[in-house]
């Protein structure tokens, strides 16, 4: 009779205990980005929302005079950014969501691949259909020129 009623209750809990730990083992990939930032130095969310941007631009910009090229007419100057280039590097992604997003960065250095790993969690808030764009730069230490930067971003 016990044996019965267990195999009832595993029978009928089966999908729930496995929903749970997909969504625990789902969740936890996140949490990686959302706790760990990496080599980030500073985060600068969207510091001049003025610039003219089109779906994936990305920068890697070494030098103030480079980050004045970038900015353009925008209206922003490389010292709304106040990046010190001797020390650091600023990297840029302009992100694609829906509604509002809150976004979460984490760049990792890999010296054995001689790889910069730029990640980015974009979360969207909200239940809409209309596409929102924001930048996301971020400050990191310099790191040799013969790395390549990859930009991955994974929207929620």
């Amino acid at each position: 009779m016990k044996k019965t009623t267990y195999l009832r209750l595993l029978r009928l809990n089966a999908p729930l205990f496995i929903f749970a730990i997909l969504f625990v083992g789902l969740s936890a990939c996140h949490r990686d980005i959302k706790k760990d930032k990496g080599i980030i130095v500073n985060e600068l969310g969207d510091a001049c929302p003025t610039l003219n941007s089109a779906d994936g631009d990305e920068y890697v910009v070494t030098s103030s005079s480079q980050l004045s090229t970038i900015l353009g007419a925008s209206g922003c100057t490389a010292s709304t950014f106040g990046v010190d280039f001797s020390k650091n590097t600023l990297l840029g992604k302009y992100v694609k969501g829906k509604c509002k997003m809150k976004i979460y960065n984490q760049v990792k250095r890999e010296d054995g691949s001689k790889r910069i790993l730029f990640k980015i969690l974009a979360n969207s808030k909200g239940f809409c259909d209309t596409d929102y764009y924001e930048w996301t730069w971020v400050v990191v230490p310099n790191f040799p020129s013969d790395y390549e930067v990859f930009f991955v971003v994974e929207k929620r």
